[in-house]
């Protein structure tokens, strides 16, 4: 049969639209019309039936970043099924009748389309299908001013505002600085100033940089700089310190009985990150990590600061893994031989550590030939004492590669037994090789030549030594090359191994351990070296400087 169609004789001639919904539209046509035997062209002419269809939902899987989104359903009833007497039937491929020709035009119209339309959704989502990726924005809370005090070191604070903020730089002046290290810690500074357990690293530069003086620079860390997340309403403390020739950073002082009176800068409380703020804070000593200027000393505010960038809403803080002190003693024993008969003004030797962390080397026994009181002396170095560079032998210290760590009068028994030093503090660092060197003015250490006898565990190695033949004080040994013959260390090492680093700073003689027991004595509250507070004013007598982004480049401060 032909497809069952009807005349048309409304407005709007041929494709006007018969029927519609949500999803369809129906439109007149033409085509070839028969009846009572005749046919021919007709237009327009309508299909009389009805279409069954599904509405196929081909969205993207990945929900938008909207909390919910309108979707359309399918029709909620069943379509009506179309006349009876109108069914229509499946044209031949041919085109031609399969049978008879078709009936008369049906007496009635086709039902009406489906009568509850599919829902179409009040609003359009707003957003792109797409999931969007969060862009924080980066803000910066810094100071800078043409009049300048020199620090060496400097505690400070910055106080969270009401959203979450990543730290993730810190802006200084410099002003000869070389080697920088910064340490935080959640909460306030004081009185944790001289423990170095309750902070951890952050960020540290290489000795080799030398940006100059008066340079407004992100320093370029060799690791990079750990973000730090500041919640809401919290407070982190940080601690900068110059360390080995680098000489400091440039700051702002105050006499104000409270040293971190805040605010030093701060942050309006419409910006992306709230109302930061960042007080001034404590001075401290070079190159004696965590130890701070006594209470009487002046405060400080640095010049520079930190640079945040916003955090996602919704964002939550990890627990950090607090710092542990914990080391593990140890000590390795070259015996007595009972054979050894020269006498020397002193031994140096290398200590191999073997191991993946750093040891710390306490204490030193070893064999002297004479009884009575002799002043003795302990020197280390990082490296090998053999060889040279930089224009000095490494076995001299004519370049000031050595470190004085005891220099005391020792009570010696003879060659009996061992003469132990007190307690000091030397680096073996992991997987290094460091010197050590014994030598004594007034007295002699045994040794005896050997040819092998490399004494070793499971964590150090202690070399053949080579003779100390005479003694000049700071320079450990100058007369004389090295002797073509290795001799024999006999003694004892005594070493912690250190678990972290805080373990190895915790060493020194100015730490607290436990500042809030009672009686605490604060290494800060004194001078120990006598040397006084000095307060170097500098000036600026250029325009505004630069600020390096740590890119190689500079930048134009705004």
């Amino acid at each position: 049969y032909y497809p069952t169609v009807r005349a048309y004789y409304g407005s709007g001639g041929r494709y006007a639209v018969m029927k519609e919904d949500s999803y369809l539209k129906i439109e007149a046509g033409s085509g070839n019309r028969c009846s009572s035997g005749f046919c021919g062209i007709s237009t327009p002419i309508a299909f009389s039936g009805s279409i069954d269809y599904v509405a196929i939902d081909d969205s993207p899987t990945l929900s938008p970043t909207v909390s919910s989104m309108p979707t359309t359903p399918f029709p909620t009833t069943t379509p009506t099924s179309s006349p009876t007497t109108a069914t229509p039937t499946t044209a031949s491929p041919t085109g031609h009748p399969t049978t008879a020709s078709p009936t008369d035009n049906p007496t009635k119209s086709p039902t009406d389309s489906p009568t509850a339309s599919p829902i179409t959704p009040t609003t359009t989502p707003s957003v792109s299908l797409q999931p969007t990726e969060f862009e924080p924005e980066v803000v910066t809370l810094i100071y800078d001013s043409y009049s300048a005090t020199i620090v060496k070191a400097a505690y400070f604070e910055v106080q969270g505002g009401n959203a979450w903020a990543n730290i993730t730089d810190l802006r200084i002046t410099s002003y000869g600085t070389r080697s920088l290290e910064v340490y935080y810690k959640y909460g306030n500074a004081a009185p944790y100033e001289a423990t170095p357990c309750a902070w951890k690293k952050v960020a540290e530069t290489s000795s080799s940089w030398n940006p100059g003086y008066w340079k407004k620079v992100y320093p370029p860390w060799v690791n990079g700089f750990e973000p730090i997340v500041l919640p809401p309403n919290e407070k982190v403390s940080f601690y900068l310190v110059n360390t080995g020739s680098s000489y400091g950073i440039l700051a702002k002082s105050h006499t104000d009985s409270n040293r971190y009176v805040s605010p030093f800068i701060s942050l309006d409380a419409t910006s992306p990150v709230g109302a930061i703020t960042m007080s001034h804070g404590k001075g401290g000593y070079a190159d004696q990590r965590f130890k701070p200027y006594p209470d009487y000393y002046r405060g400080y505010g640095i010049f520079g600061g930190p640079k945040f960038e916003t955090m996602q809403p919704g964002s939550t803080q990890s627990p950090t893994t607090a710092p542990t002190d914990s080391t593990t003693p140890g000590a390795i024993e070259s015996p007595i031989s009972g054979t050894s008969t020269d006498q020397v003004n002193g031994l140096q030797f290398e200590v191999e550590n073997t191991g993946l962390k750093d040891v710390i080397v306490t204490k030193f026994s070893f064999l002297m030939a004479e009884t009575g009181t002799h002043h003795i002396e302990v020197w280390y170095r990082n490296g090998s004492y053999k060889g040279s560079g930089s224009g000095c032998d490494n076995w001299t210290n004519w370049c000031n590669n050595w470190t004085k760590v005891k220099s005391e009068n020792l009570n010696s028994s003879g060659s009996g037994s061992f003469t132990s030093t007190s307690a000091f503090v030397a680096i073996a660092k992991a997987e290094a090789t460091t010197s050590f060197a014994i030598v004594s003015a007034t007295g002699h250490l045994l040794t005896k030549t050997v040819s092998t006898g490399v004494v070793n565990n499971e964590l150090l190695q202690i070399n053949l030594a080579k003779p100390i033949e005479d003694y000049h004080a700071e320079n450990v040994q100058t007369s004389y090359n090295l002797s073509t013959s290795d001799v024999m260390f006999e003694g004892i090492i005594d070493y912690d191994i250190a678990h972290s680093e805080c373990a190895i700073h915790n060493k020194a003689s100015w730490v607290v351990l436990d500042p809030l027991v009672a009686g605490a004595n604060s290494m800060g509250s004194e001078d120990e070296d006598g040397a006084g507070e000095v307060l170097e004013i500098v000036h600026d007598d250029s325009n505004e400087g630069p600020v390096d982004e740590g890119s190689g480049g500079f930048e134009e401060a705004s």
